[in-house]
């Protein structure tokens, strides 16, 4: 896991934080193990959104606070989490996931998406071995590979190099992939009657992703 740490002037508080926050997406939609469903039990996990979010370089308050605590829930909430997890991104109720979390699913010619996605990686120095537990059109793989173009957007800008190949990266594989279909996703999510916290987690992604795209085009056109 990359750490970011000793962010001095308010440029690198900002990038750090993008990083931060998609990092947190990406572990967000793993599947939810005891650590992460204690983290949202016990307040944990919202005060990382919280954290993170007051620091961003846009405004973002799409947040419930109720919701990322679990508040309200009264079964066991590892147990809840999981088999919605399941039922909504994994197996399903007929063996095949309602919403899956691949780009490939919402798109047309997958093999073609593949391409492009490992073409990205590749050019970054980044390659997905067989040990690799998702493919490269998984969301978590996609919201990854983000933060670390923003971590690598970071050290170029702390080492006195130039950050706008990895700015120009970030923005482009936005419009090419996550916000080409994640609000497809989450349409068909919200038909599938999540339970709240995935409900809140999938719309928060998606408006994270549209304010961060037009973020990264305003620093693109004034530096022309």
């Amino acid at each position: 896991m990359i750490q970011i740490d000793n962010l001095t002037t308010k440029e690198e508080v900002a990038i750090g934080s993008r990083s931060r926050f998609y990092q947190l997406l990406s572990m967000s939609f793993r599947f939810p193990d005891k650590l992460f469903s204690e983290g949202v039990k016990n307040g944990d996990f919202l005060g990382q959104v919280k954290a993170i979010a007051s620091t961003l370089p846009f405004e973002f308050s799409s947040l419930d606070e109720d919701t990322f605590r679990g508040k309200g829930i009264d079964q066991d909430l590892e147990e809840l989490l999981g088999a919605e997890y399941i039922r909504l991104f994994d197996v399903g109720v007929k063996g095949r996931p309602s919403c899956p979390l691949y780009e490939g699913s919402y798109r047309s010619g997958r093999k073609g998406l593949m391409e492009d996605l490992v073409r990205f990686y590749n050019h970054f120095g980044l390659t997905l071995s067989r040990k690799d537990w998702e493919l490269p059109d998984h969301i978590t793989t996609e919201l990854e590979f983000i933060h670390y173009l923003s971590f690598k957007e970071l050290l170029a800008i702390r080492s006195q190099q130039d950050p706008f190949p990895y700015i120009r990266a970030q923005r482009d594989f936005l419009s090419r992939h996550p916000t080409n279909w994640i609000p497809k996703f989450r349409q068909k999510l919200l038909k599938s009657s999540p339970i709240r916290f995935y409900e809140k987690l999938v719309e928060v992604t998606e408006t994270f992703l549209l304010l961060d795209q037009n973020h990264l085009e305003d620093i693109l056109d004034r530096a022309k």
